[in-house]
C-alpha cells in the first residue's frame, strides 16, 4: 500500500470509528478526557505500525482494544499516586472508582465496539451543561471535528468554541453526567440540543468545509443513523420524523451533486433521475406522519422544503411560492441568519433579485454573516443577475477567501471569473 492510499484508508477508519470508540470508552470509564487521550494514543500506535504490518481487518476492534489498556494504564498510575482518593472512592464517594480491569478485559477481545454514541450524545446534552458548549462538545467528541470546523458551523471564534469545550468536559466529570439514555420523561430538557447535534454533524458531511469533496458520505450516514435511532426510542415526535426525513431528502442528491471530473452541479442542474427514489419515498412517508401531529418545527419545516424539490422532475416546475411560504414559517419560529439567508435565495426565485438584495443587505444580517462563505456566494449570484458585475466579483473573491473545500474553490473561481469577464472595459 502506498503512503496516499494508507493515509487516506488511515483517515477513513478515523471519521468512520473516532465517534463510536469515544463513546464506549467513555461510558465504561465514565471519563471524557480519558477515553479521548486514550484513543489517540491508540491512533499514534496504529499510525507507527500499521504501515509496515498493514492495517487489520478490524481495524476499529484493533483500536478499541489498545486505547483500552492505554485508558488502564492511565487508571493505574494515577491509582498509585493517589492511593487515598482510591480508598475513599471505594468507601463510597461520588468520585467516579477506577473500573475493574478483570471482568471487561476479554469481553470484546478483538470485536467491534458496542455502540454508545447515542449515549454520548445525550451525556454531553446534559441540562448542567452550558447549552452553547452542548454541540460543540458533541461534534468534537463523537465526530473527530476540529475546533475550527465546528467554529463555522457556529459562526464563531475557534478559541471560543475552544474554551466552551474545555469547561464542558470539566462540567461532566466534576458532576459524575452518566453516559447513558436517560428515561423518555427527561428527554424534554435535552432534546433540542441532541436534535442539533444530530443536524449539524450530518450538515458537516453534507457541505464538506474542506477537502477535494463535496461531500462526507461516513458524517451523514452517522446522521441518518442516529436520527433513525430517536425515532425507535420516541416515536410520533414529529420533529424527529420531520429531521430524519430532511436528511433523507437531502442525500437522495449525492449521486448528482458532483460530475465525474468532481465539479460542483448546483441543485438548479442536477439531473433529478439519479436522486435516491428510495430515500424520498421513505421520507414522504415520514412527512406524512408527522403533519398535523403538533405545531411544526424547524427541521419538519425544512423537511417540508426539501420535499418540494424531490416533488419536481425538474427545476423549471419548482413552486417557489409554496417554498417561500415554507420559509416565512420557519422564520417566524426559528429567526436564525441563515435561515434569513435562505429565505432570500427563495424571495429571488418567487419575486426577483432585487427584492432578494435588499434582504441580504439588512446590516444586521450582513454582520452576522459576513465570516460565513455562502453569504457572499449567495450575495454574488445576485449580483450578477442585477448586472452589477463589479460587485459580484468581489463577492465571490470574500467567499474563496473563506473557502477551503477544493470543489467549492473551483465553482467560486469559474462564478467570479463569468463576473469579470461580464465587466465592460471603461475607456
Amino acid at each position: 500500500m502506498s503512503d496516499f492510499d494508507f493515509d487516506r484508508a488511515f483517515a477513513g477508519l478515523f471519521r468512520e470509528s473516532y465517534g463510536r470508540i469515544t463513546s464506549v470508552l467513555a461510558k465504561e470509564f465514565r471519563d471524557l478526557e480519558l477515553a479521548e487521550d486514550a484513543l489517540q494514543e491508540a491512533l499514534a500506535a496504529a499510525a507507527r505500525r500499521w504501515p509496515d504490518a498493514g492495517i487489520p481487518d478490524n481495524a476499529a476492534g484493533w483500536l478499541y482494544v489498545v486505547a483500552r489498556r492505554k485508558a488502564i494504564d492511565s487508571l493505574r498510575k494515577l491509582a498509585r499516586q493517589r492511593k487515598r482518593a482510591i480508598n475513599e472512592q471505594r468507601e463510597g464517594s461520588n468520585t467516579p472508582a477506577t473500573p475493574a480491569v478483570a471482568p471487561m478485559a476479554g469481553m470484546y477481545g478483538i470485536n467491534e465496539p458496542p455502540d454508545e454514541r447515542l449515549s454520548l450524545i445525550f451525556a454531553c446534552c446534559h441540562p448542567g451543561i452550558n447549552q452553547s458548549a452542548q454541540v460543540a462538545l458533541t461534534l468534537q467528541t463523537l465526530s473527530g471535528l476540529n475546533t475550527s470546523e465546528i467554529a463555522s458551523a457556529f459562526l464563531v471564534k475557534e478559541s471560543t468554541i475552544s474554551q466552551r469545550i474545555v469547561r464542558a468536559k470539566r462540567k461532566i466529570k466534576s458532576a459524575s453526567i452518566p453516559f447513558s439514555i436517560p428515561d423518555t420523561d427527561q428527554w424534554p430538557e435535552r432534546l433540542n440540543a441532541v436534535l442539533s447535534v444530530i443536524y449539524l454533524i450530518f450538515n458537516a458531511g453534507y457541505l464538506a468545509r474542506s477537502g477535494g469533496t463535496l461531500l462526507k458520505k461516513n458524517l451523514c450516514d452517522e446522521g441518518i443513523f442516529l436520527a433513525r435511532m430517536l425515532v425507535g426510542l420516541l416515536p410520533n415526535h414529529s420533529e424527529i420524523e420531520g429531521l430524519l426525513a430532511l436528511f433523507l431528502l437531502q442525500h437522495s442528491r449525492r449521486f448528482a451533486r458532483e460530475k465525474s471530473d468532481g465539479s460542483l452541479i448546483l441543485l438548479k442542474d442536477q439531473d433529478r433521475s439519479q436522486w435516491d427514489r428510495e430515500n424520498i419515498r421513505e421520507a414522504n412517508e415520514l412527512l406524512s406522519s408527522a403533519r398535523g401531529r403538533s405545531p411544526a418545527g424547524p427541521y419538519l419545516i425544512q423537511a417540508e422544503i426539501a420535499a418540494v424539490h424531490a416533488r419536481c422532475e425538474n427545476a423549471d416546475k419548482t413552486d417557489w411560492n409554496a417554498i417561500l411560504e415554507h420559509y416565512d414559517r420557519l422564520q417566524t419560529i426559528h429567526p436564525t441568519p441563515v435561515v434569513r439567508l435562505n429565505r432570500a435565495v427563495a424571495i429571488k426565485m418567487a419575486l426577483g433579485a432585487e427584492e432578494a438584495l435588499a434582504c441580504l443587505e439588512e446590516a444586521d444580517l450582513a454582520e452576522a454573516l459576513r465570516e460565513y462563505r455562502y453569504y457572499h456566494s449567495t450575495y454574488g449570484e445576485i449580483l450578477l443577475d442585477l448586472g452589477r458585475y463589479d460587485q459580484a466579483s468581489s463577492a465571490f473573491e470574500q467567499a474563496l477567501r473563506l473557502t477551503e473545500n477544493e470543489l467549492e474553490r473551483r465553482h467560486l473561481e469559474a462564478r467570479r471569473d463569468v463576473a469579470r469577464s461580464s465587466t465592460p472595459n471603461i475607456k
